[in-house]
Parts: C-alpha cells; sequence; structure tokens
C-alpha cells in the first residue's frame, strides 16, 4: 500500500508539469501562426 502512495504522491506533480508544458507547447503553436500573420 505505501508503495503505490509514494509512487501516486511522485507521479502527480509529474504529470502536472507534463500538463502544464504540454498546454504551453499547444498555445504556442496555435497562436504563434496568429502572429505572424498580424
Amino acid at each position: 500500500m505505501s508503495w503505490t502512495v509514494r509512487i501516486c504522491a511522485w507521479a502527480l506533480p509529474v504529470l502536472a508539469r507534463i500538463v502544464k508544458i504540454s498546454v504551453h507547447v499547444m498555445r504556442a503553436i496555435i497562436v504563434s501562426p496568429i502572429v505572424d500573420i498580424f
């Protein structure tokens, strides 16, 4: 039980960081063509 809790406690911040990075990348991909046009 304790090792699963430990894995979850370690994985959640990592997943949150990955999601944050992917959101930034998506935003950059979506916004940069629009910025290039204007």
